[in-house]
């Protein structure tokens, strides 16, 4: 390990103005007790690197402040796949740098950090940035952005993520004093599935608009299984609707009574949200969206089950941003895609026929014939 700054800080790896740098396939394991900052690789001022295949394990200083992976200055056209943290004091993935265009961090599993999972900081230059096929699990945020500001022309994406459990939100934008501009992110195909407060945080700060313009939100599972007064799915601080908010074809699903947020005020279903925020989420469900196995999120338990409400029901997307497979690699419908992370490739049930259906008989229970004619549909008189 280096140190430096009279060594209070250590870093497995310390890079600075080393464009086209590749550090791939190491492992980052270090406790320290006399040291404060600790970073497993810091790459400041060194555009086109990629990080590959690294992994990183308690890592911890005598300070609050750890990082897994730590980008600062102008490390532009960064690539970091897939990696691995577990036991990380305080972040995963840092990026501290006016300058993140074209950066991508994709395919990593990231459990067990202490509070930031992914954190975007002061990123004023955010185009076509691309956080995708990333597993998220635990810790207090599991992506946090503080000013990343991508255009019209260049947006940048969240796609194909999976979070679990966060205890305070698994998607949080936050403004501070009127700086840090989050706009222009296109949030598709994620599945959020926790026990925390807030699945969505957008927190205006500074109460002034124009903050968090042109974000888009469509094709997630948005699943908040706590119970009680605050289950959220979304929470908003800032003014919204802002210009150019859409959120549409999510299922967002909440145990909790107040499950959406606008400037003061709670809704409690899917229909006030949808009339406090002027229409959105006009073909959304709130439906238990049927995972295979929700004890095994990392195995693949967050896939679809073949009865499931979220199948066949989300909107392709194509254009600036396009997507055509699912966090497993699997190529998605192209007509109609599945909600969420995973797409489900087998056929869509058909529904019910009508007729007269007995119990014992075609079902075992009242309960069993409720589900299937739930699940399925029915395509006459039952």
């Amino acid at each position: 390990w280096n140190t430096y700054s009279a060594a209070t800080d250590a870093e497995g790896f310390y890079l600075s103005n080393c464009g086209s740098s590749q550090i791939t396939n190491n492992t980052f394991n270090a406790t320290h007790t006399t040291i404060g900052l600790v970073d497993g690789i810091y790459l400041a001022n060194s555009a086109s690197c990629t990080i590959t295949g690294n992994s990183f394990a308690n890592l911890s200083g005598t300070d609050a402040i750890t990082y897994g992976i730590n980008l600062a200055g102008n490390s532009s056209s960064a690539t970091i796949f897939p990696s691995s943290g577990t036991r990380i004091t305080n972040t995963a993935i840092y990026l501290n740098s006016p300058a993140g265009t074209n950066d991508i961090i994709s395919n990593n599993t990231i459990s067990g950090f202490g509070t930031y999972g992914i954190y975007l900081i002061a990123v004023s230059s955010a185009t076509n940035m691309v956080i995708k096929n990333n597993y998220i699990s635990g810790g207090t945020y599991g992506i946090y952005l503080m000013g990343a500001d991508a255009t019209s022309g260049s947006p940048s994406s969240i796609y194909n993520n999976i979070f679990y459990n966060q205890t305070n939100t698994c998607l949080y934008l936050y403004t501070s004093n009127g700086s840090y501009y989050n706009r222009y992110w296109k949030i598709y195909y994620n599945t959020a599935y926790t026990n925390g407060t807030y699945v969505v945080w957008l927190d205006n700060y500074s109460g002034s608009a124009g903050y968090y313009d042109n974000l888009t939100f469509k094709d997630n599972i948005f699943y908040n299984y706590t119970s009680g007064a605050s289950s959220y799915i979304y929470y908003i601080t800032a003014g919204l609707p802002p210009t150019g908010f859409a959120s549409d074809y999510n299922d967002l699903f909440s145990l909790g009574t107040n499950q959406y947020y606008i400037n003061g005020t709670n809704y409690t279903s899917l229909a006030t949200w949808n009339t406090a925020s002027s229409n959105q989420d006009a073909h959304s469900i709130t439906r238990d969206p049927g995972f295979t196995n929700k004890a095994a999120p990392s195995t693949g338990g967050l896939q679809l089950q073949d009865a499931s409400f979220c199948q066949g029901i989300a909107t392709p997307i194509t254009g600036l941003i396009t997507i055509a497979t699912d966090y497993a690699g699997t190529t998605r419908d192209a007509t109609i895609p599945d909600i969420g992370s995973y797409e489900d490739t087998n056929p869509v049930p058909a529904p019910i026929a009508g007729g007269i259906y007995t119990v014992p008989g075609n079902y075992p229970t009242i309960t069993a014939a409720v589900n299937d004619l739930t699940a399925k549909g029915i395509s006459g008189a039952v």
